[in-house]
């Protein structure tokens, strides 16, 4: 039987939005979600292992963990739905285009503020019950059904930021 994705994992999903909103020990986490903290410590080494979390610092007999939005960008992009299909669809061509364009965004501190930005605000919402719980992969989606929105904020974004629309709409 094939391993799911943590970015599909209900469990790993949950561990992550806590990470989010600030609790970055398993016993913090596990606390959050009335869980033990070995079921905790088994979501974090899975995305660990994806390279979207990291150690942080030791206090004590407390081990932090840190969300990675450098790498969490890129494996974001490198899975994300827009190149799968490009993937499915033998659409060479456009996929070499906007595999480059994913690079550019990857590399971009701009990027991974919109992403932590985003991510923090969805989070924030599940757990005030305004918008129902997702996994990673589900928030995913949303962001990239959301891009349609770019546009109208170039006006009010400055250089780095309209480049960043800019590699955005290209993504769509």
């Amino acid at each position: 039987m094939p391993e799911i994705s943590p970015f599909a994992s209900v469990g790993a999903s949950n561990v992550f939005f806590k990470m989010v909103l600030g609790e970055n020990t398993p016993k913090a986490i596990a606390e959050a979600l009335g869980t033990k903290p070995s079921t905790v410590v088994e979501h974090l080494h899975r995305l660990q292992e994806m390279g979207v979390v990291r150690l942080g610092k030791k206090e004590g007999k407390y081990q932090h963990y840190e969300i990675d939005w450098g790498k969490f960008a890129k494996s974001l992009l490198k899975h994300s739905y827009t190149l799968s299909l490009l993937r499915v669809g033998g659409r060479s061509e456009e996929l070499r285009e906007m595999e480059g364009v994913a690079e550019e965004l990857g590399k971009m501190e701009e990027f991974r503020e919109l992403l932590r930005l985003y991510f923090v605000e969805l989070a924030k919402n599940m757990e005030e019950g305004k918008y129902p719980r997702r996994t990673i992969w589900g928030a995913i989606y949303g962001l990239e059904d959301s891009l349609e929105i770019l546009p109208s904020l170039k006006g009010r974004l400055g250089e780095k930021g309209k480049k960043l629309a800019n590699l955005l709409e290209r993504w769509e």
